[in-house]
């Protein structure tokens, strides 16, 4: 079952509080950014609000880099299994083995 974010399902509608405050939670901020976001909101200070969704974006993006390297050392370790299975002969089945 696919989770749908709120930018997926709402783009054409007002951006209310409710609505804002669910976008940031979808974006994995935290409580404390999403209290000091809409604090910056209603002081109309534009820039640190973009300066807290730039930080936000940098957790999210270092996060994604360190689980690709996680991927890319299992594909490793699949690629070295698959070359080396290239190399090998199945051991023989006794009787009893395998699928009844």
């Amino acid at each position: 079952m696919k989770i749908l974010f709120y930018y997926e399902v709402n783009m054409n509608e007002p951006m209310t509080k409710d609505r804002l405050i669910q976008n940031l939670k979808d974006a994995g901020c935290s409580p404390k950014l999403r209290e000091a976001y809409l604090d910056y909101g209603e002081r109309g200070c534009d820039k640190m609000q973009l300066c807290l969704l730039a930080k936000q974006r940098a957790i999210l993006l270092d996060r994604i880099h360190r689980e690709q390297k996680k991927l890319d050392c299992l594909d490793y370790l699949v690629y070295q299994l698959k070359k080396q299975e290239a190399g090998c002969s199945p051991a023989p089945m006794k009787e009893g083995d395998g699928d009844p």
